[in-house]
């Protein structure tokens, strides 16, 4: 029989984050379409009697521990206030539309809402094929909700500071184009953990930018789309690899003939600009045999002036 070495010390854990270690705390109410936070239920809403499904797979829900006091969460073993699937399975894409659904809802049940800056890109492609890239960046919003109007239990319709703005969750058809808005504002929670998240964690990420949260189209779209675009423009001149606008296309000559065509506008600019050119000293010998079978070896020097020979050394 082998020997086994038993060695003291530590055993190291492995943390995961799955799942189910993260069970679904937001769920949607069957009668009437809203979405609900399992820590909002009375007592007598547990189990069954919430009333609640999965918005994804369509499956009835369980609140486990709903309206218990928290002194019961002290107990071992005794895990927190969440929603369970009748069957005992919850998939990842039923905690990924009950996320955004979650951000969606919270957003739209503010008085106040506080939404991100608009982003816009700015490409522009150089001389030498290098591709160059900018951001611009609006500024972020703040304001009351006036008006809200449910277009369905994923789209929303709200008026802020007079601004007419649709906010849908990702994936969905854009619906602007048949309504009158000034933006449209995209719920891009791609994360399914966060549908275990209290509602002040979501909101708190909403504020702060974090990518939940997108304008597809803003008013300032026009001006901010030029200002991108003039970035990666400038980024570009600056390292000599923009095609100047009355070279053309320069379409047929290859990335080295274009850069070397920029590179020869760039001088002629400069020296056009300068309106003169200072050149160094250049001397050079000449060795000539003349009919006479003498030999001349004038020195040549050229200066910005004008070309002469000088300082002749006669016969060798």
């Amino acid at each position: 029989m082998g020997r086994v070495n038993v060695e003291r010390g530590d055993v190291r854990t492995v943390a995961t984050n799955t799942l189910q270690d993260q069970p679904m705390r937001w769920a949607e109410q069957k009668a009437r379409g809203e979405v609900t936070y399992v820590g909002w239920l009375r007592a007598d809403q547990n189990g069954n009697a919430c009333g609640c499904r999965c918005p994804a797979c369509g499956e009835d829900l369980q609140a486990v521990n709903a309206g218990k006091d928290a002194s019961h969460f002290l107990k071992a073993n005794t895990r927190g206030m969440f929603f369970r699937h009748s069957s005992g399975h919850q998939r990842k894409d039923c905690s990924f539309l009950m996320a955004k659904l979650a951000a969606l809802h919270l957003l739209m049940d503010r008085g106040e809402i506080d939404l991100p800056p608009p982003r816009r890109p700015g490409v522009h492609h150089g001389a030498s094929g290098t591709t160059y890239t900018a951001e611009a960046v609006g500024r972020s919003w703040s304001g009351r909700i006036t008006d809200k109007v449910w277009l369905d239990n994923q789209s929303a319709r709200i008026t802020i500071d007079g601004r007419t703005v649709l906010v849908q969750l990702q994936a969905r058809p854009n619906l602007s184009s048949g309504i009158a808005v000034d933006g449209v504002i995209t719920i891009r929670v791609d994360d399914p953990i966060v549908a275990s998240w209290d509602p002040e964690q979501i909101l708190q990420a909403l504020r702060l930018d974090s990518g939940f949260s997108c304008w597809e189209k803003h008013w300032d779209d026009e001006e901010l789309n030029s200002e991108a675009q003039q970035k990666a423009v400038t980024a570009a001149e600056e390292a000599m690899d923009r095609i100047p606008p009355e070279l053309g296309s320069l379409d047929g000559l290859s990335h080295l003939q274009k850069s070397e065509t920029v590179l020869h506008a760039k001088v002629k600019e400069i020296l056009s600009k300068a309106g003169r050119l200072r050149v160094p000293y250049c001397e050079q010998e000449v060795h000539r045999v003349m009919h006479d079978g003498s030999q001349k070896r004038p020195h040549v020097h050229i200066d910005s002036q004008s070309l002469t020979l000088s300082g002749y050394s006669g016969r060798s």
